[in-house]
């Protein structure tokens, strides 16, 4: 019964993961009744990859070696992958994939409030699926880090968002994931750089390596941390949160000039006009209450 489940349960598996739950999250729907011929089609190829393989005469293996003959299957029918019919399948498989894709893409654009959050949430989680194709470059533990993100963010970052427990701190979390996943490769390649260049320089002065290249690159990092960190915040911001950062540029401007200035109505001006650029509202206006005089 095992090899009979290994052998269809993966189409299953991946028509559900990567192409209806891209569609469908996160109400349940689709984007309209368009999309619904497109996950039609995208089904029928799903469900009958599945048949297929629990069909097929024999069971084999892949990470393991056997070979059992079903007792369900049907005579001289072979494993779904070797089928002429794959390559149909294999098409209905890829416009699923760009289905999924787009349907992400204008939910996300077409989100506002606290759907526009929870899409922040699922791409969050599903970003390191686009590393999958760079995985066999590198180290192991690169692949395997990759592979218990999704498997672990996933199904969490769904949770969160369906639930709406602490939905808005995504904001911070990317925020915090931008800042220190590029502050982190910044040192790393400082510090391997300098241990390299200074590694070089001690053989062509002394003929042979000395620890002093590795204490120089760790105090350079160290000494590189808060003020690169503050560089990269401020990068960040202004990149992809343009309008927090515009909001602080104001207030720490209208601050400075708060210190020099003392005429009220310059200073009304001022308040009004940081108000109205800061929260980005369509009106603003200023009441200042006259000495002796009663408020209601």
């Amino acid at each position: 019964f095992g090899a009979w489940v290994n052998s269809w349960y993966w189409y299953l598996t991946l028509g559900l993961a990567f192409l209806f739950l891209p569609m469908l999250f996160p109400d349940g729907r689709l984007l309209s009744g368009r999309w619904l011929p497109v996950a039609a089609l995208t089904g029928a190829g799903v469900v009958g990859a599945a048949v297929l393989s629990a069909l097929a005469e024999t069971l084999t293996g892949s990470g393991a070696d056997y070979r059992i003959e079903n007792p369900i299957g049907i005579e001289g029918l072979g494993y779904v992958e070797e089928l002429p019919v794959f390559g149909a399948l294999g098409v209905i498989f890829i416009v699923g994939g760009v289905a999924a894709v787009a349907s992400v893409i204008l939910r996300f654009r077409r989100s506002r409030g606290v759907e526009r959050q929870q899409m922040k949430w699922f791409l969050y989680a599903a970003a390191p699926i686009l590393l999958f194709t760079l995985t066999d470059f590198a180290l192991e533990i690169v692949g395997a880090l990759v592979f218990g993100w999704v498997l672990v963010g996933l199904p969490a970052a769904i949770g969160i968002a369906v639930l709406r427990y602490r939905l808005y701190d995504i904001d911070i979390l990317i925020n915090r994931t931008l800042v220190y996943g590029a502050l982190t490769v910044t040192l790393a390649l400082v510090y391997v750089g300098g241990v390299v260049g200074l590694q070089r320089v001690f053989i062509g002065l002394s003929g042979q390596e000395s620890q002093l290249a590795v204490v120089a690159s760790t105090l350079a990092i160290v000494a590189l941390f808060v003020p690169l960190r503050r560089r990269v915040q401020a990068f960040v911001d202004r990149l992809f949160y343009r309008e927090k950062y515009d909001a602080a540029r104001v207030l720490a401007a209208f601050g400075a000039r708060l210190r020099d200035e003392t005429e009220l109505s310059v200073l009304s001006e001022d308040l009004v006009s940081v108000a109205r650029e800061t929260m980005q509202s369509e009106h603003a206006s200023l009441w200042l209450r006259r000495p002796g005089e009663r408020s209601g």
